[in-house]
């Protein structure tokens, strides 16, 4: 391939500017934890408003019901991904500190029925990946 000489000198003058510069070398940066909205499904973070609301005693069940989020006697069922397996014994006591359940754990899945109040408790922790409802069919069931 044959440059044309106004193409030719672009070029000499775009790579020559390459090695005036020293190169730089970046240490490059560790993943940011995501923020508590990004953690959460958008069904979640309904309704994590709603218990956020001045009234959450009728915005829950509201936001629940146009949601299509089950809840059973103030539970929610919820997968909670952690950023490692080691973070799971710790989520798990996290879980029941505000007043949770744990049904299971799956690698870095924690299936666990939590309030609404809860979701954004629980968001905050840095292990916490994301929460998310579970497809009822995938949630485990205790027996």
């Amino acid at each position: 391939m044959k440059l044309k000489p106004r193409y030719l000198s672009a070029a000499l003058l775009l790579c020559s500017s390459c090695f005036k510069d020293p190169v730089q070398v970046t240490t490059p940066m560790a993943p940011t934890s995501p923020s508590i909205t990004q953690k959460l499904d958008p069904p979640l973070r309904a309704l994590a408003a709603a218990a956020r609301s001045k009234d959450p005693d009728s915005a829950i069940p509201q936001t629940v019901k146009a949601q299509n989020i089950p809840l059973e006697q103030g539970l929610i069922a919820v997968k909670i991904t952690a950023d490692k397996i080691d973070s799971i014994p710790a989520l798990e006591k996290l879980v029941t500190a505000n007043a949770g359940k744990v049904t299971v754990h799956l690698d870095v899945a924690l299936f666990a029925q939590i309030p609404p109040a809860a979701i954004e408790k629980i968001a905050a922790d840095s292990s916490v990946w994301n929460i998310t409802v579970p497809a009822l069919s995938a949630f485990p069931q205790n027996h």
